[in-house]
């Protein structure tokens, strides 16, 4: 388990300010930039789609049932639905694939301070690693948008919104959870933006 003692004093020298609270958070992340990555997988899900649909139609089309040609409701319906599947599952691997080339997991350290809430980068898991070395997101306390979400009384959802980024933060505050005294601490000074 992290030392979060430790890791406040380290995230505190790094930033060079005093760190009210830090935790270790899965993290997704979108920049105004970062748009670039659905939409080629949405591009991707929409080509395998037609290739399926290209698929039914034919298998249809060799079918004896002359009542049996058409490309029904149903059919586009499961089309659609894989094509969604599809472009979802690209869009994780895509992430996945962009946080590994960077040396990076989508496990990320999360401090806040007085003024800011950073995303500072962790290699490791959240049982051990290290970091930071390097600020990859920061937000204004005063213009974020934050909505929390909690399921299951345990798993915690933070999603923060300021000038066209955005990220999704999430722990899990079970009795068996990692770093659940310290990322406990963060979600308190989240919800009282």
């Amino acid at each position: 388990m992290v030392n979060s003692q430790q890791l406040q004093k380290e995230t505190s020298a790094f930033l060079n300010k005093e760190v009210l609270a830090v935790g270790i958070f899965d993290v997704s992340l979108t920049a105004g930039k970062g748009y670039v990555a659905p939409a080629a997988a949405g591009l991707a899900a929409g080509l395998i789609t037609k290739q399926i649909q290209k698929k039914i139609i034919k298998n249809k089309n060799n079918s004896d049932d002359e009542d049996d040609k058409e490309y029904t409701m149903g059919n586009r319906l499961l089309t659609g639905a894989i094509g969604v599947a599809t472009g979802v599952g690209t869009q994780q691997l895509m992430k996945h694939h962009d946080a590994k080339k960077s040396g990076l997991t989508p496990i990320m350290i999360v401090a806040v301070t007085k003024n800011k809430i950073y995303l500072l980068d962790w290699k490791g898991t959240h049982n051990k690693g290290t970091g930071p070395t390097e600020t990859l997101v920061e937000f204004n306390r005063n213009l974020v948008k934050i909505q929390n979400h909690t399921r299951a009384l345990v798993h915690h959802t933070i999603e923060m919104k300021e000038d066209g980024n955005s990220c999704k933060i999430e722990c899990n505050l079970g009795a068996t959870h990692s770093n659940k005294e310290m990322n406990r601490e963060v979600i308190a000074l989240l919800k009282q933006n």
